[in-house]
């Protein structure tokens, strides 16, 4: 084999790496194989960091599920959503760095963050795209959701906070399961 076409056979066999191109299954299980493992809505099975103490949350309300769990304190970027109760509920809030396009956010601002898990929208390449990166990423929710009636809903808030709960550890757990109880008794 000429030098030429050695040159050319490793950098072919190297493209998939020097483009960022993966098969799409990468959730973080090969950088911490005995990492904490739990499953999202969207089916994917995901390797958490032993501890969490920096996350964002990018989806419609998932500051708010965040926070009803216990994680206020480590929430260090959010999605664009300025409910009036926020200030009032958490009054470090100021300070929790606001995404503009949560849809598309701009990957060197979240890598400066130096974050531990970022809840997202279920956008498989952009989720892929930040998982390249090193982001644990948990897609809370499925892309489509078929809400038909108020008990749809209602099955869908609760395990979305179960998600939440799940994957900030076991206090966040626990008051996830305490608010899901108290939420089904008194929707009745």
């Amino acid at each position: 084999m000429s030098r030429k076409s050695a040159v050319w056979a490793i950098l072919l066999a190297l493209l998939p790496v020097l483009t960022g191109c993966d098969s799409g299954a990468s959730t973080g299980a090969d950088a911490r194989p005995d990492g904490r493992r739990i499953h999202d809505p969207v089916g994917r099975e995901i390797v958490l960091p032993d501890s969490i103490r920096r996350i964002a949350t990018l989806t419609g309300a998932s500051y708010e599920k965040a926070f009803l769990v216990g994680a206020g304190d480590k929430i260090v970027a959010r999605a664009a959503t300025w409910p009036p109760w926020m200030a009032r509920t958490n009054p470090r809030i100021s300070a929790v760095q606001v995404v503009r396009d949560s849809h598309n956010p701009n990957l060197e601002e979240l890598l400066r963050l130096d974050l531990d898990l970022v809840f997202f929208w279920d956008h498989s390449d952009l989720v892929r795209k930040l998982e390249r990166q090193g982001l644990t990423v948990v897609c809370p929710q499925p892309e489509r959701v078929r809400l038909g009636s108020a008990d749809d809903f209602a099955r869908t808030l609760a395990a979305e906070v179960e998600v939440y709960g799940q994957a900030l550890g076991s206090a966040a757990a626990e008051r996830a399961t305490a608010w899901s109880g108290y939420f089904e008794q008194t929707r009745r």
